[in-house]
C-alpha cells in the first residue's frame, strides 16, 4: 500500500525541511503545492527531497483559496492512502508507527492527530493553546469526498484519533511570517487583545503606535474588507477560518488584503511589516512562550531533536524574561 504525501505551502523556508525529513522514510510519494512562495521555499524543498530521495513532484500555481490548492495537491496523489500534512508539520517515529499500525488494523478508517504549537524555537511551545484539536489527516485516496465550502475535505466512516501527537511549526517562523499567517485578522482577536494588558499590545494596538491607527480604524476596516472577500465564494464553515485568508494578502487584481487595504489607504509598506513585525513577535513570545515540559520534550520528534542540537532559532533570556530570539531578534 502506498502513501502519498499532499502538502500546500506559501513561504516556508525556516519549516518545509523539517516536515519533509520527518516523513522520509513513510512517504512513497510527496505532492507539494505552492502557492506563490517568494522566498526559497521551492529551492529548499527541491533540494531536501533530492538530498534524502524522496520521489514526487512540486508544483506551484497561483492559487487564492486554500480550498483549491488542498484539491489540487490532492488530485496529483497516486498512492493508496494519502497524509495531509501541512508544510509546518513535523511528524515522530512513534507517530508514524500508529499510523502504520491503524492503517493495517482498521483499513477503513480515517485517522486523527493533535499537534503541539511550539513557539519561537523548539525548546517552547504556545501556552494559550498548547495543541492543535484533532483534524483528519489520513485516509484512503478513493474515500475522499470533497465539498468546496470547507478547505479539507470530507471523510465518510469512523475516525480514530492517534495517541501520539506531532508538532506545529507555524509559530517557528520569521516574524514577518508569523505576522502574516493571519490569524491576527481575526475581529474575535482584536475585541479579546484589546481587553489584555499594555505588556502584549496586539498587531493592531502595536501598528497604531507606529503609523498612526486607531483600534478603531482597524476593526472597522478588518471586518469590511473580510466581508467584501467571503462575498465572492461561499461563507466560510468548519477549518475554514478567518486564518486561512491569508492568502489573499498577495496583490491581485480581484482579492486584496488587510494589508493591501491599510498600505493603500494608511500608508503601510511591505517593507514596513519585516521592519514592525519583530519587535512585535517579541512581545508576543514574552507572554505566550513557555518552556517544553518535561513530557512535551520526551514526545518531540527526532528531526526536531536533532534541530535543537544546532537550532535555526533560540530564544535569548535575560534571568527568568524573555528578551529576544537568535539570530532575529
Amino acid at each position: 500500500m502506498r502513501i502519498t504525501s499532499s502538502m500546500i505551502c506559501w513561504n516556508e523556508e525556516k519549516t518545509i525541511d523539517l516536515s519533509l525529513k520527518s516523513i522520509a522514510d513513510f512517504a512513497d510519494e510527496v505532492v507539494i503545492v505552492d502557492t506563490g512562495s517568494f522566498d526559497n521555499t521551492l529551492k529548499i524543498a527541491q533540494e531536501t527531497m533530492d538530498k534524502l530521495r524522496i520521489s514526487g513532484q512540486i508544483k506551484q500555481k497561483k492559487i487564492t483559496k486554500l480550498v483549491d490548492a488542498r484539491l489540487e495537491s490532492l488530485q496529483l496523489c497516486n498512492g493508496d492512502w494519502v497524509l495531509m500534512q501541512d508544510s509546518n508539520l513535523v511528524l515522530s517515529n512513534a507517530l508514524k508507527h500508529e499510523i502504520t499500525k491503524n492503517m493495517k488494523i482498521h483499513p477503513n478508517f480515517i485517522g486523527a492527530l493533535k499537534s503541539l504549537n511550539l513557539m519561537g524555537d523548539y525548546s517552547h511551545f504556545f501556552e494559550n493553546r498548547a495543541f492543535m484539536a484533532y483534524h483528519n489527516v489520513f485516509v484512503k485516496r478513493d474515500e475522499i469526498k470533497w465539498n468546496t465550502n470547507i478547505d479539507r475535505p470530507v471523510f465518510l466512516g469512523k475516525t480514530i484519533n492517534y495517541r501520539c501527537w506531532a508538532v506545529n511549526l507555524s509559530r517557528v517562523r520569521p516574524a514577518w511570517r508569523y505576522w502574516l499567517r493571519g490569524e491576527q485578522f481575526d475581529r474575535r482577536y482584536y475585541d479579546n487583545k484589546a481587553k489584555k494588558s499594555d505588556i502584549n499590545p496586539s498587531l493592531v494596538e502595536y501598528v497604531k503606535s507606529k503609523i498612526g491607527l486607531t483600534l478603531n480604524d482597524v476593526k472597522y476596516i478588518a471586518p469590511r474588507w473580510l466581508r467584501d472577500v467571503i462575498s465572492k465564494y461561499e461563507k466560510p464553515k468548519g477549518h475554514q477560518n478567518i486564518a486561512n485568508i491569508q492568502y489573499h494578502w498577495q496583490k491581485e487584481d480581484k482579492y486584496h488584503s488587510i494589508l493591501e487595504y491599510i498600505e493603500n489607504t494608511k500608508g503601510i509598506t511591505f517593507k514596513d511589516i519585516k521592519e514592525l513585525a519583530p519587535d512585535w513577535f517579541l512581545r508576543q513570545l514574552v507572554v505566550e512562550a513557555k518552556r517544553l515540559t518535561p513530557a512535551y520534550k520526551l514526545g518531540l520528534p527526532e528531526v526536531i531533536r536533532e534541530e535543537m542540537e544546532d537550532p535555526r532559532y533560540r530564544l535569548i533570556y535575560k534571568g527568568d524574561e524573555i528578551v529576544g530570539r537568535w539570530p532575529e531578534l
